[in-house]
């Protein structure tokens, strides 16, 4: 009975003394739905727990506000803000007036996924704050597209390099959202085979206006570069990346870039005209 008795006080004294999780609140929470470019005053208490023992815990990393994108259980962060002032501190309110950034209007996720505002930090024990606060919101704007497009060169010539900056120009009665300018890369042997090597965007909202001149960064993709630098034109028969399409008809030395606009939506990847296309000439 002794051994017992001893066993039942050990076991409901480590229960006493275990250890407090870190924690987030939120004390001004954002609106249901915001907009890119606005600001919103926000705020929060935090936590940062204990041991169990007496010992207590300070925020080892900053709290951060942020927007990620949920589908089910799984998170893609998308943004966030620091509060500097919250680094090193036991427990207390971290505040922020943020201003959102260009993001996809919630109406241009896929099904099932939302955007969610988060409130969280890491302890000093190297524990997150697992009930991080979490708000569902929505972004709005629409998911618009150019109402005409094209590449501003008829053929574009750019030294190879680990970014290419390709000359875009547009027209558009209101804003183009986020991604709402596309085209793809390809290569091309004449007169058989075309292979897509990659999708690209705008990553910043683009003013309405009349032929109006952009550009849209390029990193260039694994098929088509080595250490970072995409291939030279006059390199790529000797790399032969087409060789495993079905239409590639052996032995072909005359390849070529091509770069073509798609409509905002088209997963096919088909081109907005016949003409919005033009070859992409990568010299050394």
């Amino acid at each position: 009975m002794k051994k017992s008795y001893l066993f039942t006080t050990l076991l409901i004294s480590g229960l006493a003394l275990a250890q407090t999780a870190p924690t987030s609140t939120w004390l001004s929470a954002p609106p249901a739905k915001i907009e890119s470019g606005e600001t919103y005053a926000l705020a929060a208490k935090f936590d940062s727990g204990d041991d169990g023992h007496g010992k207590k815990y300070n925020a080892k990393t900053t709290v951060q506000f942020s927007i990620s994108e949920k589908a089910g259980n799984k998170y893609i962060w998308k943004a966030g803000v620091t509060i500097p002032e919250s680094i090193n501190k036991h427990a207390g309110m971290a505040g922020k007036d943020w201003k959102i950034p260009s993001l996809p209007p919630s109406s241009s996720l896929a099904p099932g996924t939302v955007y969610v505002m988060r409130v969280g930090f890491q302890n000093d024990n190297d524990a997150w704050a697992k009930a991080s606060a979490e708000y569902e919101i929505i972004i709005g704007g629409s998911n618009s597209v150019p109402d005409a497009l094209g590449f501003k060169a008829a053929e574009i010539t750019l030294k190879a390099a680990e970014k290419l900056e390709i000359p875009i120009t547009y027209s558009s009665e209101t804003d183009i959202a986020v991604d709402g300018l596309k085209f793809t890369l390809w290569t091309i042997t004449n007169p058989f085979s075309d292979v897509w090597h990659g999708l690209y965007s705008n990553k910043r909202v683009l003013p309405a206006g009349t032929n109006v001149s952009t550009t849209i960064t390029i990193n260039p993709p694994t098929s088509i570069e080595a250490n970072n630098i995409i291939w030279p034109s006059d390199e790529l028969a000797s790399h032969d990346p087409n060789a495993k399409d079905d239409q590639y008809k052996a032995p072909i030395k005359n390849y070529f870039y091509q770069l073509r606009m798609i409509k905002g939506n088209d997963a096919s990847f088909t081109p907005e005209l016949k003409n919005v296309q033009t070859t992409l000439i990568i010299t050394k």
